[in-house]
């Protein structure tokens, strides 16, 4: 969040383009004593976004790559090489980890390895007959097979690595992934949701939105609801293995708790996280968070519940019978403080795969 970034004195100014570039912006990071704190105190398995390297990253670029910015994949290797320096990671580029008999986790990367180059719904858009463009492009390229978020060498261990953690009798199968992958839909009524000090390009993603929902097609290509195919792998999956997945995931700034349906059948669930202080949908909206929660739910099957307005962390328990998630959000983020405001529990039982309230 760049309201707190001169608390910190992060370093450097500019853009960071560099293998120094990237080192220097982690350093200054790391001069936090609450981040200090936090890795003293509490073994950490981070996951990659797309900002370990540039904004919507992908195989090939980015949406904040241009071509004076020099070569992508010299860039990408940097930050990936400074990633590695200073995260508690190895070299793998992705790893599973058990946890007892209780559950195995799998560290994915869904961002810069071998992720398709998304689509850009305003791009896709711009200067079309908007619902021709949309029916066509939900028919043919959205459903492309080829499309990919792990690349085929990580599905395939994925696949494998789910029905390994079956047979081995660990109960919960845990998935982390950068984007979220619950489809979400935005209802006509966001068009009125829109504050007017909004930016050009949040006005467009909700309009564009409310358009892409009319051809039945989700209002977020970047994540999951942009590679339906893959998705629809790596849920049949977890559904031939009998797994009993839950994915967590992140990237939105917002919480989200999604059944997780294919082909008709429960496959899992997924419990989203907010954002530790970046804002989220609330910056572009002028009404009751609440009234924005509803209609998401509402336009959204498999969205069970929504907050687009606080920031905080997620708090995942399991056990023998149930995995209980709970989002802590937090009182304020502008000064330090421990306060926090009532947070929200939901939960999934062994063996049901599909979402249950507190």
């Amino acid at each position: 969040n760049k309201e707190f970034a001169g608390v910190l004195n992060i370093q450097p100014e500019h853009e960071i383009l560099t293998l120094a570039d990237y080192r220097l912006r982690y350093a200054s990071y790391r001069t936090d004593p609450d981040l200090q704190a936090l890795h003293q105190n509490f073994p950490v398995i981070p996951n990659t976004d797309d900002h370990e390297g540039a904004n919507d990253g992908w195989e090939g670029g980015a949406q904040n790559h241009q071509s004076e910015d020099g070569d992508w994949a010299v860039r990408k290797a940097a930050a990936m090489q400074v990633w590695r320096e200073w995260m508690p990671v190895g070299e793998t580029p992705w790893k599973t980890y058990d946890i007892g008999n209780l559950a195995t986790y799998f560290r994915t990367d869904s961002r810069l390895l071998a992720r398709s180059k998304p689509w850009d719904l305003a791009g896709l858009l711009e200067g079309q007959d908007v619902p021709k463009a949309l029916t066509e492009f939900r028919d043919g390229p959205w459903s492309d097979p080829a499309a990919t978020m792990f690349g085929t060498e990580q599905e395939s261990w994925l696949s494998h690595g789910l029905a390994t953690s079956v047979r081995a009798k660990r109960l919960w199968q845990i998935v982390g992934s950068g984007t979220v992958m619950g489809t979400t839909y935005m209802p006509p009524q966001a068009a009125g949701w829109i504050d007017e000090r909004a930016s050009a390009r949040s006005r467009a993603y909700t309009m564009n939105g409310i358009e892409a929902t009319k051809a039945g097609l989700p209002f977020n290509l970047d994540n999951w609801g942009g590679y339906p195919a893959a998705r629809a792998r790596m849920l049949r999956a977890a559904q031939v293995s009998g797994s009993n997945l839950i994915v967590v995931s992140g990237d939105s700034h917002n919480a989200w708790a999604n059944d997780l349906i294919e082909d008709g059948r429960a496959a899992g669930v997924e419990f989203g996280g907010h954002s530790v202080s970046s804002p989220g949908y609330e910056s572009a909206t002028r009404v009751d968070p609440a009234t924005v929660a509803k209609a998401l739910v509402g336009a959204s099957p498999e969205l069970k519940w929504c907050d687009t307005a606080n920031r905080g962390y997620m708090h995942l328990s399991l056990s023998a019978g149930s995995a209980t998630n709970e989002w802590v959000f937090m009182d304020t983020v502008k000064t330090k403080s421990v306060a926090t405001k009532p947070s929200h529990k939901m939960s999934v039982r062994a063996g049901r795969r599909v979402l249950g309230a507190i």
